[in-house]
């Protein structure tokens, strides 16, 4: 029996190139949850490149239109061992940051009863032996990851290093997974001056701060930094009230 991959896919599309890849080397049937705005959806309902078996899309279903059931959620978090109003105070777009909405008790709770009912309904039907994910940085798919852990689903996380630019695949953020193992044989190892020098090397801040982009050979950087003195001088009130009564 073939083994089967559950793919979130959001709009970096990182996870469908390496799927791309994947399929060709490694038999299975994979399966998708996209997170994408309509214009991005429309266009991957057209692509061939991955032989997806189904592909759900996270905003398909109404957020509104479920009525709150405190019991349910209330069993979610004993089932799955978590607290869903942890999750939603680590969500930056449900905070009082948010200036563009400010989302009510009510409206919070429907978005993570839809959340928590579409995940499960997937990995009810699917029953995936791995999720692959991108590095969470939304309560959606952070909440994904999570009930994957717990129902046994290995997650396959990958997100950047602090080493150069290097990347990792653990089941969580940041961290190395407890029981891996690496092989020893051909792997090279360095000291630590060789290490400091290879940091040196992959410097992306310097290496912006470098590159000159025309107009004097001035760093694109030092033309953003310029640009936003501009601004500020052009369209902040108190700048330019403080500079007409101090002159």
């Amino acid at each position: 029996m073939k083994n089967r991959v559950l793919v979130w896919i959001d709009p970096t599309f990182m996870q469908f190139a390496i799927t791309k890849f994947l399929q060709k080397k490694y038999d299975a049937d994979y399966f998708a949850v996209t997170d994408l705005n309509h214009h991005l959806q429309k266009s991957f309902m057209k692509q061939e490149i991955v032989n997806f078996k189904k592909i759900w899309h996270y905003w398909d279903e109404s957020f509104k239109t479920q009525k709150i059931n405190l019991e349910y959620l209330a069993n979610f978090e004993t089932k799955y061992d978590m607290s869903l109003w942890t999750l939603v105070y680590s969500e930056r777009i449900f905070l009082n940051y948010n200036e563009y909405y400010q989302f009510s008790s009510h409206e919070i709770l429907q978005i993570i009863q839809h959340d928590c009912k579409l995940f499960e309904k997937i990995l009810d039907e699917v029953n995936p032996n791995f999720l692959l994910i991108n590095g969470v940085d939304f309560h959606r798919n952070y909440l994904l990851s999570k009930i994957c852990k717990s129902r046994g689903i290995k997650v396959l996380m990958l997100s950047t290093s602090r080493f150069g630019y290097r990347c990792m695949i653990s089941s969580e953020y940041d961290k190395f997974d407890e029981n891996l193992k690496i092989p020893a044989e051909n792997i090279p190892h360095k000291n630590l001056n060789e290490l400091y020098d290879y940091l040196k090397q992959h410097d992306k801040f310097a290496h912006t701060m470098s590159i000159p982009t025309g107009a004097g050979g001035y760093s694109f950087l030092y033309k953003i930094k310029t640009l936003f003195h501009w601004m500020r001088k052009t369209f902040d009130q108190k700048y330019r009230e403080s500079t007409f009564f101090n002159t």
